[in-house]
C-alpha cells in the first residue's frame, strides 16, 4: 500500500511539473523553467507521465 501511495504522489507531482511546463512555455516563453530546469529534466518527467 506504502509504495502505491508513494507512485501515485510521483505520478501527480510529475503531472503538475509537466503542466507548470506547459504554462511557463506558452504564457512566459518558456524562459524561467529553461533557467530553473535544463531541457534534459523535461525528458526525464516526460518519461515518467507518458
Amino acid at each position: 500500500m506504502a509504495f502505491l501511495a508513494l507512485w501515485i504522489g510521483k505520478a501527480a507531482s510529475a503531472v503538475v511539473v509537466f503542466i507548470l511546463q506547459l504554462i511557463n512555455r506558452t504564457m512566459l516563453g518558456g524562459g524561467y523553467w529553461n533557467m530553473i530546469a535544463p531541457p534534459t529534466s523535461e525528458i526525464y518527467w516526460s518519461k515518467i507521465v507518458l
